[in-house]
Order: C-alpha cells, then sequence, then structure tokens
C-alpha cells in the first residue's frame, strides 16, 4: 500500500501485544519491554463494532515516506482518539474514563478491575499509557498490580488486598489452557511503584 501522509495519518493505531518473531513476517517496526511489543496495525475499517486492520510494515512507512519515531507519536494519538476506555469492577458497575484520560468515580475497595475499551480492541494497551496508569494511583492510593490477561484488557488489582500467588496462578492459567495463541498478551504480572511511577515487572 502506497500513499501520502494524509491516506494515513488517521489510521494507523500503536497497539501492544505478545512479542513474537516468525520467520515468514514482513520486517515491521516495534518495541519491545519484557515479553511484549509495541507495534503498529492500519485501520481499514472501523464500522457496527466491526474493525477490519492489518499490520504496517516497516516497508509502508518507507513508501509513506515517514519515519518509525513519527508513526508510534502518530499511532499513539490515533489509539487515545479513536478507543474509549473503561473500567469494570468485580461487582459489574461500569464506570467510564473520560477521553482525556479522567477516571471518574471506581469503588476503590473492589478486589479486582477490567480494564479495556469499549471496541475491546488491543485494550491492554492501555497499560503502557502513562496519564491512566496516574489516574489509578491517584483513586486507588497506593501500589497496583497489573495482569495483562490478553491483548484486549488488563486486571488491575490493589497491591494491599490482593493475592499475588492468585494472579501468578491465574496468567499461567489463562495463557496455557484458555486463551488462543494471537490473544497473549504476556507471560508475567506487573506492579505499578506508586514512587517511581512506572510498571516493575513480577517475577
Amino acid at each position: 500500500m502506497t500513499g501520502k501522509i494524509n491516506d494515513y495519518k488517521n489510521r494507523i493505531v500503536c497497539v501492544a501485544s505478545l512479542n513474537t518473531e516468525n520467520e515468514k513476517d514482513e520486517p515491521y517496526p516495534k518495541r519491545i519491554y519484557e515479553d511484549m511489543a509495541l507495534t503498529l496495525r492500519y485501520i481499514a475499517n472501523k464500522e457496527n463494532g466491526r474493525i477490519e486492520d492489518f499490520r504496517v510494515t516497516e516497508k509502508m512507512l518507507e513508501e509513506w515516506g515517514v519515519t518509525e519515531d513519527e508513526a508510534f507519536r502518530t499511532g499513539e494519538s490515533n489509539y487515545d482518539s479513536m478507543f474509549r476506555m473503561f473500567i469494570d469492577s468485580t461487582g459489574n458497575l461500569m464506570k467510564s474514563i473520560d477521553p482525556d484520560g479522567d477516571i471518574k468515580k471506581i469503588n476503590k475497595n473492589a478486589p479486582l478491575f477490567i480494564l479495556s475499551n469499549y471496541e475491546y480492541y488491543y485494550g491492554a494497551t492501555l497499560m503502557f499509557k502513562a496519564p491512566v496508569l496516574d489516574d489509578l494511583k491517584k483513586i486507588l492510593g497506593e501500589d497496583y498490580y497489573v495482569v495483562p490477561s490478553s491483548i484486549n484488557e488488563i486486571l488491575i488489582s490493589p497491591v494491599s488486598i490482593a493475592d499475588i500467588d492468585y494472579l501468578k496462578g491465574m496468567i499461567l492459567k489463562v495463557n496455557s489452557e484458555i486463551a488462543r495463541p494471537e490473544d497473549i498478551m504476556s507471560w508475567y504480572i506487573y506492579r505499578y511503584d506508586c514512587s517511581l511511577g512506572k510498571l516493575i515487572t513480577v517475577k
């Protein structure tokens, strides 16, 4: 696919998934974090709750005349504007997050939250969104665990009430027995450290 910047600048999004290598894959831009990778997808169609997309390759960026850094910046911004987030507690009372990233009221005493977007499209990408992680810190008032249960969602659990062994066992069971290979996000869980303002891998 060829074209100028106006043909794609509103259609590429930056998403996160498990970092996989396949010799048959055409080279594509990615940024690696632990066993995950941020890559670029081109949204060909997004109507009636259905999304048609494909991976952006290095050759496409070359044809478009855009650098990898510029493409990732555009993709990150487009993801934020195209996909509206939600957080759902285990009590199943959905509370939305405004498009600007401000979390409304949530029950901070709930043991587990599901964080994704309404399209359920690469919702786990939210764990790479610093404003979202920071807002959760302000609401929960403590460190919390991030469980990448699939590419489409993450689970959040406050450290003070979390069962770390249960969470580790959960992701192992889901990845090994339930999730499709293409839906696996990570084999690790992460802890958001409020003092450092970043995610730490729990191994």
